[in-house]
């Protein structure tokens, strides 16, 4: 009687018992279930009960294995995509890398032609006494130093473009280092340097960009102490001597701020500047170039002077 009450009370038990999915049913080879405790649990169960236990139990795992293999599945799709993206941003960086190159050689050819064309037709103007020419040749000149400084500051900017983009690359081959789909990043066209933009807009220089002799010599001047000198287009030395020089080119246009110390005589009546102690003698269509251009006449003999000296 106690071993059937017993047996009953099992039963009962069995009938309602939970499954706990933290700690799983050991199945052995025979096909019966164990708890985790290694006791066997189809003890009282009927063979029906069974059948529905290892149904639940496979579909349980069934679903683990689903979950499993969808999450490895959009792992390996968001893997793909970022490499695809990746992939396709290094061809379109190496297309703009190959448009930029293409770009400065081509723009560094063509202005190096029309500075040799603007210079030999200087040059024969020059020598033919032809006042509207010279002048002519002088504002092409002018507008070829802007554009060497804007092709300047467009090598500039691809080259810190250039080293940022490796610099990152590097660190993204570097082991741990997380990798991210890249985008094309935008290049902004180069900016104006910031001293050359204050330099620009102090009081002293509001000549720069109106007055067109001025702004003209500005250049020849810039690329006389970059090119030829070895300034530093960005250090404080590099402005100063851009001041100095065109006031010393220009000193009528700074009466009041700085004192002339030369007594300027017409080159033409053979008297010798007190600057360059030489005698330059210029012809009456060099003395109408230098009034149409607003230059002191010493000053454009000093010019003349460089360029016989050249010529010899």
């Amino acid at each position: 009687m106690n071993d059937e009450t017993e047996e009953a009370k099992i039963v009962e038990v069995e009938e309602d018992v939970t499954i706990d999915e933290s700690q799983p049913a050991i199945v052995d080879v025979t096909g019966n279930e164990t708890e985790a405790t290694g006791e066997p649990v189809s003890q009282g169960l009927s063979e029906e009960e069974l059948d529905k236990r290892r149904d639940k139990t496979q579909k349980r795992i069934n679903k683990l294995v689903a979950q499993r293999k969808e999450s490895e599945e959009r792992e390996a799709a968001a893997l793909q995509f970022a490499q695809q993206q990746k992939a396709e941003a290094d061809a379109l960086r190496g297309q703009l890398s190959n448009l930029n190159t293409g770009y400065s050689a081509e723009a560094s050819s063509r202005i190096d032609s029309q500075e040799s064309q603007a210079k030999a037709a200087f040059k024969e103007a020059y020598e033919a006494g032809e006042v509207d020419k010279m002048a002519d040749a002088q504002q092409v000149m002018a507008k070829i130093a802007i554009e060497k400084e804007r092709l300047r500051l467009f090598k500039q900017n691809q080259e810190r473009t250039t080293k940022a983009q490796e610099a990152q690359q590097n660190y993204q081959e570097q082991p741990g280092a997380q990798q991210q789909p890249q985008q094309q990043e935008y290049t902004p066209p180069p900016q104006p340097d910031v001293k050359a933009t204050e330099w620009a807009e102090r009081e002293e220089n509001s000549w720069f960009g109106q007055d067109r002799a001025m702004t003209a010599t500005a250049f020849t001047i810039h690329q006389q102490l970059v090119q030829e000198e070895g300034f530093d287009p960005q250090s404080d030395e590099y402005y100063s001597e851009i001041d100095k020089r065109i006031r010393t080119e220009f000193p009528h246009k700074f009466e009041g701020k700085t004192t002339r110390t030369q007594t300027v005589a017409p080159v033409s009546q053979g008297k010798t500047s007190q600057k360059s102690k030489k005698s330059v003698k210029l012809t009456p269509a060099q003395i109408s170039v230098a009034k149409k251009l607003g230059v002191p006449l010493d000053a454009y003999a000093r010019e003349v002077a460089k360029i016989d000296a050249r010529n010899s």
